[in-house]
């Protein structure tokens, strides 16, 4: 009878042991990466526009002034 228990005990054990195998943790998730779009200035555009306009009409402005 002690021999029956005794095998009873470590077959409970064998067949108990792979479904405890690890503790319970929250899994590990790696953060997600947003990459964010450069906004283009329109202003800075603007101005460029504002310059090249100026300079085109100083430059007529010498050319015929000539």
């Amino acid at each position: 009878m002690k021999k029956t228990i005794l095998a009873a005990a470590a077959a409970t054990v064998l067949a108990a042991a792979p479904a405890m195998a690890g503790n319970y943790s929250e899994p590990v998730m790696e953060p997600a990466v947003i990459e964010a779009e450069a906004a283009s200035s329109s202003a800075n555009q603007a101005e460029m526009v504002a310059i090249t306009l100026t300079a085109l009409i100083l430059l007529t402005a010498l050319v015929s002034a000539n």
